[in-house]
């Protein structure tokens, strides 16, 4: 590994790491909290509520909380539609960066293990997905 690989790798590493302590060092939301923020907005609630279930894959929240302060902001019904369709987009954002960031370290050429891995990936790629 060269050298500006292994600064790429810290640097992505210490970003991750700094995220998840800010979650829950700082971060000390109740989902009553996150409902009344959301609330608070008025017609535009279950957009900026889409917005930030679109947006929360990039900063390591959890969903789970996002998803009940939905609940408990629009009902059960309106807080499923709006976290499927806010999930959903999250989905299609993280998909792009990955695959932006990712190109070059997708079509590198495997040795070792990780060429064993990818050949049994590839060969049962239906077993590996389960």
């Amino acid at each position: 590994m060269n050298k500006k690989s292994f600064l790429k790798g810290f640097i992505i590493i210490s970003m991750i790491m700094a995220l998840l302590w800010f979650n829950q060092a700082k971060l000390q939301i109740t989902p009553g909290e996150i409902r009344s923020w959301i609330l608070s907005f008025g017609w535009f609630a279950p957009i900026i509520y889409i917005l930030l279930c679109t947006f929360r894959p990039m900063v390591l929240f959890p969903a789970s909380i996002l998803s009940i302060a939905g609940g408990l902001a629009f009902g059960a019904f309106g807080g499923f539609a709006y976290t499927l369709v806010g999930a959903t987009l999250g989905a299609l954002l993280s998909f792009n960066v990955a695959r932006k960031l990712g190109k070059n370290i997708a079509w590198k050429k495997w040795t070792g293990k990780a060429q064993q891995i990818e050949e049994q990936l590839e060969s049962k790629r239906l077993f590996s997905m389960f």
